[in-house]
């Protein structure tokens, strides 16, 4: 076990809480996406391990934990800048950008997944629980999407393939995930596009700027 993993049983064990991971869908490995709760895991990269681990130390030190499963998660940063708001600047900018075609995942926005963990907090104790988007969708699709959205063409994010880069590690293809579990307890999940218009209408680019600058 990691030193990491030392700690953080420790600190589960004097807490007795409940946790959420972020972005935890790298425990698989992406060969045939769509993964259930049940699937076991199989991550292909140094991250996807550790979370794993984490997960294994959560339940095994506090059995009553729950383990939320998040996809990659999109939208407006509260304390730090997002995803979102560098790819808005850099088409701002005119500058290049490019989106994965093969790389797939359940993404939602972050309010919908903070609504689901508040949603499923008490309810999912002892459980591992999906909370992926409805839709199944590629980078390069949800980048478009945000352009589009926010005015830009989403033409200027170039399309690529895994196969076109090199990695430092290994980067799963599609990890998605079937969520049907945690919408039978009551999580919501809007399509993208429904997310995309209430970003437009309540979003404006003055205030991603404001976020950018030092």
């Amino acid at each position: 076990m990691s030193k990491s993993a030392v700690r953080l049983r420790s600190a589960v064990r004097l807490t007795r809480s409940q946790w959420s991971l972020r972005r935890p869908t790298l425990v698989y490995d992406g060969e045939r996406g769509n993964y259930l709760e049940s699937d076991p895991v199989s991550p292909i990269n140094r991250y996807g391990e550790h979370k794993a681990e984490a997960e294994r130390v959560i339940l095994d030190a506090c059995p009553t934990a729950a383990v939320f499963r998040l996809p990659l998660l999109y939208g407006e940063g509260l304390y730090a800048t997002s995803p979102m708001h560098q790819w808005l600047k850099q088409l701002e900018e005119g500058k290049r950008l490019f989106g994965f075609s093969d790389e797939l995942r359940s993404s939602v926005d972050y309010p919908t997944a903070a609504a689901g963990i508040v949603k499923l907090y008490l309810a999912a104790q002892g459980e591992v629980i999906h909370l992926g988007g409805i839709e199944t969708l590629s980078r390069l699709i949800l980048m478009r999407s945000i352009a589009s959205a926010f005015g830009y063409n989403p033409q200027k994010i170039e399309a690529k393939v895994q196969a076109d880069m090199t990695f430092r590690a290994a980067r799963p293809r599609d990890v998605s995930l079937d969520s049907r579990k945690a919408r039978a307890m009551g999580y919501k999940t809007p399509i993208l596009s429904d997310v995309m218009q209430r970003f437009a209408k309540s979003t404006d680019f003055s205030d991603i700027q404001h976020s950018l600058r030092p």
